[in-house]
């Protein structure tokens, strides 16, 4: 018996287990080419560093760097999805009307329902273009931008680490996931790694007066 839930419906028939696949492939992708164009600027093979899980909450540790920013791009996913929705929902309702007409109606009947077949994928692909676009485009932005301060000396130290040896360091953080931090020591002009769990004991936030000049 087909599947007749609202998400069968709006995938056209796709079941509940292509539907989670297209979207953990969908979030991969995101992470994937989001963290690569950040992190290249800086020279690091993030790929080399991280595990699935990495990749797939990279969208989440995203939104909670800049929260004004993707929340506005998800807002804006949100309306154009509501948009093509409510053309979709027209095609529709004259594609109901359309199959109730004689049989001289059918050809039009057809085009209706290719209608609303492609606004069906776009209701999907719009947004997640739209979402797409957005992390990749911010991630190219805030890469470039930290990479071409840390390369002029102008990065300023937003946290204390403290090494397992007893160290204490001031630095910037340009990025980290569950197994490695990426950091640019104070007054230096290059990425530093470090394996979290190894080396790194305790990670502090300096105040915010401490890099509030030149950190960006």
């Amino acid at each position: 018996m087909p599947d007749s839930s609202p998400a069968s419906r709006l995938l056209g028939g796709a079941d509940l287990q292509e539907l989670i696949t297209l979207g953990y492939l969908y979030l991969l992708a995101v992470g994937i080419v989001s963290d690569w164009v950040y992190y290249r600027h800086f020279d690091l093979p993030i790929l080399s560093y991280s595990d699935a899980l990495d990749v797939l909450l990279s969208p989440l540790t995203w939104l909670e760097r800049e929260p004004r920013f993707f929340a506005t791009l998800l807002g804006l996913v949100g309306v154009s999805m509501t948009l093509v929705g409510f053309v979709r929902q027209v095609g529709a309702r004259r594609l109901k009307a359309l199959q109730s007409a004689v049989e001289a109606e059918v050809e039009r009947t057809e085009k209706a329902k290719a209608a609303v077949r492609t606004l069906t994928v776009a209701q999907l692909a719009l947004p997640a273009f739209l979402a797409f676009s957005g992390y990749v485009g911010y991630a190219a932005g805030a890469g470039q931008s930290r990479a071409d301060d840390m390369r002029q000396g102008l990065l300023r130290p937003d946290h204390q680490l403290t090494f397992s040896d007893g160290r204490v360091l001031r630095a910037r953080i340009v990025g980290n996931n569950s197994g490695f931090v990426f950091y640019v020591p104070d007054s230096t002009r290059h990425v530093v790694i470090s394996p979290l769990r190894e080396t790194i004991v305790a990670l502090q936030r300096l105040p915010a007066s401490s890099d509030a000049a030149g950190a960006r």
